[in-house]
């Protein structure tokens, strides 16, 4: 899943002066008084006009602002094929918010004495082990939550795959990092995913139940799961659509259930405004004191600088604190995380001084509307000067369709005609293995090679020589796991005996050796 921030693309205040710990207080200011706020006049049209542009179904929005639902609504359909529409009760997956459950979970942990935030991982995990010896020594608790292991995404480790959370975890060691641990930000799940299985450890609970006992039952979060094989039980769910050929169509429930600690919550716009108040309110949930207040504080304290564009304006600050990421938006603090899996991306945030929270939740893969309806929802609220996100957006796209016919232009150069395989097509067949990425079966199907993984078929076509190129056509390319060019290797021998795959884009392409 992914958590995405591609858009980077007054008078009348109220200061409220909190508590934190003992000598410590903490001054949440400049707090807009309600009758200097902007409106969300014309918010509806705004919302419905980029629904119909962008193919997005359905979608639920949610807005607080002194403690306070000004805005609770649904558009569109939760379901297309049985015209079912979308309700603020309609559940959904929110992706990588998971996240700052999870180190909320940390947290409660480390208040506990259970953890602490600067001791090695090894100290509590002796089987915890990266490629690089000196981030296994080293890496914290704190490390785990703030993507700076080093290493990049890995994703197509668990993403479709049959790995367990326990696998995925010793499967750690085998993944090549890009860059030195520390060295800058890299938005990574398996370490969050590891920091649930820490839990798990110090608990001895699954981290879905440490979830649900500890942050949905206390806020009532009724409607909320941890497992997408959960959200189908409830009375009123979106199905998730994806984009093909200018439309959104049904695409299959992803489970992630392996990866859960690092995107695998589902829930509804009125469970997730309890939530964000939650958050406003530093831990604090109907006259109790959930988290300590300064532990809710830290969770939205920069721990590592983010990049910012250089194109982009009005946020000109960028860090990541514990499963949330901070900006200086338009010179305003926001506190913010989306959150994306197959079918569905959620954003949610906060701005604690101004005491405004919204979540917003989509069934479409890969659009940018909820981050859109988010900037647009704070510009109305704060009278600040308009920004046209849809238009960044859409050159954005721009962007990346150049940059793509760029890449096709160029492999079609590289490219050597008229040179066929150097062996017989069924000489490729065989079982390949790469310790992390696990087996990879090649087979010889009626003139075409197939790589076959887990429940995935990619249909390969000569290239030159001993490469091939991911044939896409027909396909769906969504679905697709991989795209670009796959290479065999001959060894001594004359025997075909490696195979490397471009699974991650920042390491050289994942090298599996034939069985």
């Amino acid at each position: 899943m992914k958590a995405s921030f591609p858009l980077r693309i007054a008078a009348g205040v109220l200061a409220i002066t909190l508590t934190i710990a003992p000598g410590i207080t903490a001054v949440r200011a400049a707090v807009p008084a309600p009758e200097t706020r902007g409106s969300l006049e014309g918010i509806d049209a705004f919302i419905t006009a980029l629904m119909s542009e962008f193919q997005v179904p359905g979608l639920a929005i949610g807005v607080i602002a002194d403690g306070k639902v000004i805005l609770s609504k649904a558009y569109g359909k939760r379901d297309v094929e049985r015209n079912l529409p979308a309700t603020t009760n309609t559940v959904m997956a929110v992706g990588s918010v998971t996240k700052s459950f999870t180190a909320l979970l940390l947290a409660m942990l480390v208040e506990e004495t259970k953890l602490a935030w600067d001791r090695p991982v090894r100290d509590y995990m002796p089987d915890f082990r990266l490629a690089d010896d000196y981030a296994t020594a080293n890496m914290t608790v704190r490390d785990l939550l703030t993507h700076a292991s080093g290493l990049p995404s890995h994703d197509r480790v668990w993403k479709g795959r049959s790995f367990t959370r326990q696998q995925l975890f010793e499967r750690l060691r085998y993944l090549e990092p890009n860059t030195t641990f520390r060295q800058r930000f890299q938005y990574q799940n398996l370490m969050v995913v590891t920091a649930g299985l820490l839990a798990e450890r110090i608990t001895g609970k699954t981290w879905d139940a440490l979830i649900r006992e500890r942050l949905f039952i206390p806020l009532g979060m009724t409607r909320s799961s941890t497992s997408i094989t959960e959200i189908v039980k409830a009375d009123d769910f979106a199905q998730p659509y994806m984009p093909l050929d200018g439309k959104a169509i049904r695409e299959p429930f992803l489970n992630i259930d392996a990866v859960g600690p690092a995107g695998a919550i589902n829930s509804s716009v009125e469970d997730m405004l309890k939530y964000v108040q939650f958050r406003l309110d530093l831990g604090a949930v109907n006259g109790r004191q959930l988290v300590p207040r300064a532990a809710a504080q830290l969770m939205e304290t920069a721990q590592i600088a983010m990049p910012t564009p250089a194109d982009t304006d009005e946020i000109d600050f960028a860090a990541y604190g514990f499963g949330l990421a901070i900006e200086s938006y338009k010179g305003h603090r926001m506190v913010h995380h989306s959150g994306g899996i197959d079918g569905f991306i959620a954003e949610m945030g906060w701005m604690p001084k101004q005491r405004i929270g919204l979540v917003i939740l989509t069934n479409r893969t890969a659009n940018p509307l909820a981050q859109i309806i988010h900037r647009q929802v704070y510009d109305q609220l704060l009278r600040l000067p308009p920004t046209d996100w849809a238009a960044r957006w859409r050159k954005t796209v721009e962007q990346a369709v150049a940059r793509n016919a760029a890449t096709r232009l160029r492999l079609d150069k590289e490219r050597i005609r008229n040179a066929p395989p150097t062996h017989a097509l069924a000489a490729y067949a065989g079982e390949y293995d790469h310790p992390g990425y696990g087996r990879m079966t090649v087979k010889h199907n009626a003139g075409i090679l197939e790589i076959h993984f887990d429940k995935f078929v990619v249909r390969l076509k000569p290239y030159h020589y001993d490469v091939f190129e991911v044939n896409i056509d027909g396909e769906i390319p969504n679905l697709v796991p991989v795209r670009g060019l796959v290479k065999f290797h001959t060894g001594a021998g004359g025997r075909i005996d490696t195979l490397s795959i471009p699974f991650e884009t920042a390491v050289p392409d994942i090298l599996f050796t034939r069985q």
